[in-house]
């Protein structure tokens, strides 16, 4: 257990509004909790215009773009994120949902980066991943959706990488009988290395 980080995942909850966002990093550190865990989209190159365009009515906007950009924190909103995590002495990283985002986060010089089930199958974005995220730091998979093939692909493309294989069931809420967590074991067994 001297291995184990307790992580906060942030995802969205804070609904694109600061002050909660620095209220949930005060809460997170109280628990004692080593990580907070968000996330990072480009919202107009992560969808298509179709999608952005589509009819979406929320308290955010008509579109699904009006709903999805209010989400997403610019470059003030997270240097002053980051400097709240400091304070109150706690790490963070975040998934990076594409290129864009990446570039963004790395100027953080964040020891974690972490990609989404949604993205580990796609192995010309891993590609510039790996090329792009420092070889010191480690790489979080999540492998929701994903085949032994899949997996020890996205673990092949960070060979020069430390990773994390996150076992994860996409389902929400997930039904006990459906988490699945005799996969942990079967991941640790076909992949548990020094470096993964």
């Amino acid at each position: 257990m001297k291995d184990t980080k307790f992580i906060c995942e942030f995802t969205t909850n804070h609904m694109g509004n600061l002050n909660v966002l620095l209220e949930m990093v005060k809460k997170a550190a109280e628990t004692g909790a080593n990580y907070i865990k968000m996330q990072k989209k480009d919202v107009e190159t992560f969808y298509s215009e179709e999608k952005l365009n589509t009819p979406y009515l929320s308290p955010y906007g008509k579109t699904y773009y009006d709903y999805r950009k209010i989400f997403e924190f610019n470059q003030r909103d997270f240097d002053v994120f980051d400097l709240e995590c400091r304070k109150n002495n706690i790490e963070w990283f975040a998934t990076a949902q594409d290129t864009k985002s990446l570039d963004f986060l790395l100027q953080y010089d964040l020891d974690l980066y972490k990609i989404a089930s949604c993205n580990s199958n796609k192995s010309d974005m891993l590609r510039e991943f790996a090329s792009r995220i420092p070889e010191d730091r480690t790489v979080v998979v999540s492998c929701a959706g994903r085949t032994l093939k899949e997996i020890e692909n996205v673990i092949n493309i960070f060979h020069n990488h430390k990773m994390i294989i996150n076992h994860c069931v996409a389902e929400y809420p997930c039904k006990i009988e459906n988490l699945r967590f005799g996969n942990i074991k079967a991941l640790k067994n076909r992949f548990g290395s020094d470096r993964v």
